[in-house]
């Protein structure tokens, strides 16, 4: 991703996840967000435009990837 912003990771992951299918992608994106920066969301606001590092990208990625990961017939995800 060339612009690492919390805001834009922010949105890219609401993407992955909804094409995901998962129903509440909104609400996972900020819980993964919060996970990651250690931020709330008052502070996620107030630095919408910071960079994250590698590290959290690339921590971001694993998470997106076991959650949008593959699913059972009654929509639980499977252990990789």
């Amino acid at each position: 991703m060339e612009n690492n912003t919390i805001f834009a990771v922010y949105n890219d992951t609401k993407r992955k996840l909804e094409a995901a299918g998962v129903e509440d992608f909104g609400f996972e994106a900020r819980v993964i967000m919060r996970h990651i920066t250690g931020f709330d969301n008052k502070k996620i606001m107030l630095n919408y435009n910071m960079p994250l590092n590698e590290f959290q990208l690339k921590r971001i990625s694993e998470i997106i990837a076991a959650r949008a990961g593959p699913k059972s017939r009654d929509g639980d995800v499977l252990p990789g």
